[in-house]
């Protein structure tokens, strides 16, 4: 079933339904962003707001909300997987309008919220200094190795040399400091400390 109502300005819509399967009392079935029942999608252009919400018995109700310029309109579909028949008298099915309540904003001075802001970024500024100064890179180095062994030969040949000599290059890798790392970390820490303190003077005038 298809409800339309004709209203330039509906902030809430809370469709409530009292039938068999549910309680005595009136059900609210409320979209809310964050329940995990609400869905938002786009249709035909329009911002379409679903939920849905279970009821006992096996029945399932889902109200599909469109709210344009100049119509306002709710999708109302009633699912019975129940055992039983279910008798749904139209004048049962009721929809309510409520606008939200107002609520006075906390004000927070403007030096607090400087402070926090500055606060803020001197942390961020602290972290990219600290990741800087624990940078290491790859350090590859060629050693030459001179290698002095004993030669058996010289036991039975006299004109043998007693030793041998053996010369090669050995590749080391190793960690140390990433000094680029650590000036670049530095620089941007330097820069947002500095925007920092520009956004606190201006929040300030």
């Amino acid at each position: 079933m298809r409800i339309k109502f004709c209203l330039p300005v509906i902030s809430v819509a809370v469709l409530a339904l009292t039938t068999v399967g549910f309680s005595q009392t009136p059900r609210i079935i409320r979209w809310d962003i964050s329940d995990a029942n609400s869905k938002r999608f786009v249709r035909e252009n329009v911002i379409v707001k679903q939920l849905q919400a279970d009821g006992v018995d096996g029945i399932t109700v889902t109200a599909s909300i469109e709210d344009r310029y100049n119509i306002f309109s709710v999708e109302l579909e009633i699912r019975n997987r129940g055992k039983q028949n279910l008798d749904l008298p139209p004048q049962d099915i009721q929809l309510q309008m409520i606008r939200p309540g107002t609520r006075n904003i906390f004000l927070i001075p403007a030096d607090k919220v400087a402070k926090r802001l500055i606060d803020s970024e001197n942390s961020r500024a602290f972290g990219i200094e600290a990741a800087g100064a624990a940078a290491v890179k790859t350090v590859v180095e060629h050693v030459p190795v001179t290698e002095v062994k004993h030669n058996p030969s010289s036991v039975t040949d006299p004109t043998q040399p007693a030793v041998t000599v053996e010369t090669r290059i050995d590749v080391l890798h190793k960690t140390a400091p990433d000094d680029h790392a650590r000036i670049v970390a530095s620089a941007q820490a330097a820069d947002i400390r500095m925007r920092a303190e520009a956004d606190g003077r201006r929040i300030l005038r």
